[in-house]
């Protein structure tokens, strides 16, 4: 699911900072989110539409697929712990050798 929080918060003039401040996050846990490696709660996206000034739902592009394939691969190892991370980093190393 891809979220349009960036795109809206361009057109707000607002921060990554100013944003996260207001709806009571951290700016990294906000941009994480806008980068798809964080889920966006119900709550929080309630709190990021009344500090954009929105509604909720326009928060998320219901009707995009998951993305490139690269787009795909990257939010799947973003998504897993550090150590399986290293051990598809080094399979890849070895297969691209």
């Amino acid at each position: 699911m891809r979220t349009t929080i960036s795109e809206l918060r361009a057109r707000a003039r607002m921060t990554q900072a100013a944003l996260a401040e207001a709806a009571g996050i951290t700016r990294p846990y906000l941009s994480q989110i806008e980068n798809g490696e964080r889920n966006l709660s119900l709550a929080l996206q309630k709190r990021l539409a009344d500090a954009l000034g929105c509604d909720p739902r326009d928060l998320v592009d219901f009707e995009a697929g998951p993305g490139s394939d690269e787009e795909v691969i990257l939010q799947a190892y973003r998504s897993m712990p550090k150590d399986w991370q290293k051990v598809i980093v080094d399979m890849a190393r070895r297969i691209l050798k």
